[in-house]
């Protein structure tokens, strides 16, 4: 079978969420403006993109990534009784990615509140 991708939903109010949900529920992940939403194991992973090069990247961008993914996180929450159940409960590892276009970056992450840099970043001399 050929692959498409994920299921990209912009409005969670509309019929094709229902369809990402199953799929989640069977370990696929769906793209909810831009961010991508997966379980793994006992984790919520958000995948969340960021437009700064690498090299650009600081902590207060990619924050500020992370802070949007948790803004589109709470508004499916919001949304989807659903939604809320399959994920309540789990720790949230919000994963900022760069993506070069054959593929992503990892470059850093949180997991409950708590930032780390992957190895080999910030590439930037801020102090921020």
């Amino acid at each position: 079978m050929e692959s498409f991708g994920p299921l990209r939903i912009d409005n969670p109010e509309e019929s094709r969420f229902e369809l990402a949900l199953k799929l989640f529920e069977k370990g696929e992940f769906f793209v909810f403006r831009g961010a991508g939403f997966e379980l793994c194991k006992n984790e919520l992973e958000i995948r969340a993109p960021i437009h700064w090069s690498p090299e650009y990247v600081d902590k207060s961008k990619a924050e500020g990534v992370i802070y949007e993914a948790q803004e589109m996180l709470w508004e499916l929450k919001k949304s989807s009784e659903r939604f809320t159940t399959l994920v309540e409960g789990l720790t949230v590892r919000n994963v900022v990615i760069y993506d070069y276009g054959m593929g992503g970056l990892e470059i850093a992450e949180s997991i409950s509140g708590e930032f780390t840099w992957h190895d080999g970043y910030p590439k930037t001399d801020s102090t921020v």
